[in-house]
């Protein structure tokens, strides 16, 4: 099946990457690419992160950003601060970030700083199917049916939570009846092991 083309949205050409860990985070200022530190090129930041919630951009509003984590569970901690996507793109991400790595982030980037989730980026296809990742501790999982039925992300740290995770999304999506699409740096393990409980699964990366 090929991908489509409706929810792969483009990312900017100066991309950081930053894995956050729950309780921390695992980033310095000093790390970021030359590309990134030089120049006026905007520099979008991909925070994996579990403290990730997915709102539609009609219903999303920026003074309400971290009441939506709240409401979802997912409540900034006390060294925590609420970030989001670019609220005009068609869905908005909500994230929790360490307030020390994002205002480390603003200093050395300033205005050209933007914040972004692989949620956002996982590949699209046609009909009923899910795409997964599993990025760090993080699952990021959107399901269709073939509109968008489900997407998040989980906190997975080991195979097993991995299970249990599509073990009760099963149980609710029916995902044994879909094709499991699986992506990222790691999705060879992830197919291998899901395989093993799902019949339909393809390796795109």
């Amino acid at each position: 099946m090929k991908p489509a083309t409706g929810n792969n949205l483009p990312e900017s050409a100066a991309h950081v990457s930053i894995q956050l860990k729950l309780g921390g985070h695992s980033f310095s200022a000093d790390t970021l690419p030359a590309q990134a530190l030089s120049g006026d090129t905007r520099v979008l930041c991909s925070l994996v992160t579990p403290r990730t919630l997915l709102v539609p951009r009609e219903a999303f509003r920026s003074e309400l950003a971290e009441r939506y984590l709240r409401i979802a569970g997912l409540a900034p901690l006390a060294d925590e601060t609420t970030v989001h996507s670019d609220p005009a793109a068609p869905e908005v991400v909500v994230m929790a970030v360490a307030r020390a790595c994002c205002a480390a982030l603003r200093d050395r980037l300033g205005d050209r700083l933007a914040f972004t989730s692989p949620l956002l980026h996982l590949p699209a296809y046609e009909g009923s199917y899910t795409v997964l990742r599993h990025t760090g501790d993080t699952l990021y999982v959107r399901s269709y049916g073939p509109e968008l039925r489900y997407a998040a992300a989980l906190a997975a740290p080991t195979e097993a939570d991995v299970l249990v995770h599509m073990t009760d999304l099963d149980a609710v999506l029916g995902l044994r009846n879909q094709t499991l699409h699986i992506t990222g740096d790691s999705a060879r393990e992830t197919a291998r092991l899901l395989r093993r409980y799902f019949r339909r699964v393809v390796c795109v990366s």
